[in-house]
């Protein structure tokens, strides 16, 4: 098993307005016809206010396919209840912001082997 729960992390306001979008968010793009890649989870990072590429993790949201996946490997903690908060970088993050708006990102293959909720993509 690694890390923790942060024990504070699912009683903010904040953290539970957070998580409904996200959650709205993995079940809209599930939604979407045509779509080839499976959608295991979406996560979000916010950056601080002033700072160039300062992200902080905030939310993490799972299919029950990736909860299974994570809690057979061993890992009963979601990433959030781990990291909610951290601030190490995501070569994910900023490849989004040096995007341009309205220009859709390659989907980022999952590997079910490198799945740790210590570290994300």
């Amino acid at each position: 098993m690694s890390g923790r729960p942060i024990p504070f992390a699912r009683n903010s306001s904040h953290f539970v307005h957070i998580q409904n979008s996200l959650a709205a968010v993995l079940k809209n793009l599930k939604a979407i016809k045509g779509r080839t890649a499976k959608v295991l989870w979406v996560s979000c990072r916010l950056n601080r206010s002033e700072m160039q590429n300062s992200p902080v993790f905030v939310g993490w949201v799972e299919d029950v396919g990736a909860i299974n996946m994570r809690v057979t490997r061993d890992r009963p903690y979601a990433p959030i209840e781990i990291r909610f908060g951290d601030t190490h970088p995501s070569k994910l993050y900023s490849k989004c912001l040096q995007t341009p708006l309205g220009r859709v990102l390659v989907p980022v293959p999952f590997c079910v082997d490198c799945f740790s909720a210590d570290r994300t993509p």
